[in-house]
């Protein structure tokens, strides 16, 4: 099928517990917080009627997300299928 790779904001070092699991939309506050970090303000991905319709529909998109040992988002994964 396909392989997805993912670079994380914050892996520094191979020790570290890392979760990569399908984001939904009640992460949408950590990912907010994280998009903030990121990317410039008003970009599209800071609004999460956007996102929802980019990644909430699995026929459609899904959205993949990083997170730390503290449940801290440190990295997003978008892929669009149609």
């Amino acid at each position: 099928k396909g392989l997805i790779v993912m670079i994380c904001q914050e892996a520094r070092t191979l020790n570290e517990e890392m979760i990569i699991r399908v984001a939904e939309l009640g992460d949408w506050e950590k990912l907010k917080s994280f998009f903030l970090k990121i990317y410039r303000l008003n970009h599209p991905l800071q609004n999460k009627e956007f996102w929802n319709w980019q990644y909430g529909n699995p026929k459609y998109g899904r959205s993949f997300i990083c997170l730390n040992e503290n449940n801290e988002i440190i990295g997003h994964l978008g892929a669009n299928f149609e």
